[in-house]
């Protein structure tokens, strides 16, 4: 019966798949061994449900079944390769730190060198290629060379030279992370500030492949951020010129303990002790968790807590890091009582509450922080006729409702194609 059923769904796969694969912009190479590799597969398998009803015997059989074996599983690899791209198993297997961090870390003469080649390209191979690069387009969209770039995709034009308000990939990163358009997706490694800022101006100043970063005029924003760049500074969404100096070496140990954990902790600035802490990717979002941050809480100047259940022990660690200019305390069950132990943290420049649960009162009671500048309430208790009062109560500070929407094409929900 195993036998029949499997051949069966051989065959049927063979059938889909032939007709998913007409019009698809996957790689011919792996498309047309994968192909001929199914075909193979239903082959052997009918092969195999014969010879067994004739004779079943495991003895005689096994050879043929062996072989249907290796057929099936090098199948299931190109099929993967197809639509997670290749170095999928690599890159599930071997998911390294460093790959969280930023792209470029240094440029020590950047007017010298080629915006496209030295900046926009790396940026794009390491955080968008893997969905649309030579062997995987999603939306039948390609960023791996400019032609493909210029073409765009399904959803119309990804980049419209001097225009990034009409380039779909700059209107997509700079997205809330919580939309579900936002790219590089939730779970990806998402580009810093700093690149995201580096790719909006390029777009802004034409979208050159030839073009030196002297040749372009930087406005104030893009000066900051490659002065910082020629420095060796990623900045992880820090200004840094705002920092006072910095606290010296950070705990080794406390560092390599939040590491183990799965946190992401990296420099501000190279040689800095000023640090950017990121507990997304930790296993663990619990309290015991969270309480490794105590031993650095006088170096953290950037730190991100997303999915936990935030407890007001969890709040008095957080609020020991005196020294925060950005903090993110999404989906974190946040309550109004908790939010104003935070109005303590007198440097913070920018706090994200999406999805909890805090009204705009809660949200008032962060008046008393001097330096703050923006404010993101995407999906919280605030609603539409309290923005006015936000407004107005925070008239230094960009107060964000977020909830941007793109619209919702069919190139955009995943499809396995042969």
């Amino acid at each position: 019966m195993l036998l029949f059923w499997g051949m069966l769904s051989a065959i049927a796969s063979c059938i889909s798949g032939w007709l998913l694969a007409a019009g698809s912009d996957y790689d011919e190479m792996f498309l047309n061994r994968h192909r001929w590799l199914g075909i193979s597969t239903a082959v052997i398998a009918a092969l195999l449900y014969l010879l067994f009803k004739k004779q079943p015997l495991w003895k005689l059989n096994r050879p043929v079944a062996i072989l249907l074996l290796l057929l099936l599983t090098v199948t299931g690899h190109l099929g993967g390769t197809l639509t997670h791209g290749e170095g999928y198993i690599e890159e599930g297997l071997m998911a390294k730190a460093e790959t969280k961090g930023p792209v470029i870390r240094q440029l020590p003469k950047p007017d010298t060198v080629l915006l496209y080649n030295s900046v926009v390209q790396p940026i794009l191979e390491a955080r968008c290629y893997n969905c649309h690069g030579s062997s995987k387009q999603k939306g039948k969209l390609r960023l791996d060379a400019m032609k493909y770039i210029l073409r765009g995709g399904e959803e119309g034009k990804s980049l419209v030279p001097g225009k990034p308000g009409e380039s779909g990939m700059i209107k997509r990163l700079e997205l809330p992370l919580e939309s579900k358009d936002h790219m590089p997706p939730k779970e990806k490694a998402q580009l810093t500030d700093a690149e995201v800022a580096l790719l909006h101006w390029w777009v802004e100043s034409g979208a050159s492949t030839t073009a030196k970063i002297g040749d372009l005029k930087p406005n104030a924003a893009i000066s900051k951020v490659l002065e910082g760049l020629a420095k060796g500074e990623t900045g992880a969404g820090v200004d840094n010129a705002a920092l006072p100096p910095s606290p010296g070496p950070a705990p080794v140990a406390a560092i390599r303990a939040l590491q183990d954990a799965g946190a992401t902790v990296i420099p501000v600035a190279s040689g800095s002790g000023w640090l950017a802490v990121n507990f997304v990717g930790v296993m663990k979002k619990d309290l015991q968790t969270l309480s490794l941050l105590a031993p650095l809480a006088d170096h953290v100047v950037n730190l991100r807590v997303e999915d936990f259940q935030l407890t007001d022990e969890a709040i008095k660690i957080i609020t020991r890091c005196v020294e925060l200019r950005q903090l993110r305390l999404n989906h974190t069950s946040l309550t109004d009582q908790q939010l104003g132990a935070l109005k303590g943290l007198k440097n913070l420049h920018s706090i994200s509450l999406v999805g909890n649960r805090v009204t705009a009162n809660g949200v008032l009671q962060l008046r008393q922080l001097p330096q703050l500048r923006q404010l993101y309430l995407y999906q919280t208790e605030v609603g539409q006729k309290d923005w006015l009062t936000l407004k107005n109560a925070f008239p230094s500070a960009q107060v964000d409702s977020g909830g941007y929407r793109l619209p919702m094409l069919e190139g955009d929900t995943s499809k396995v194609k042969y």
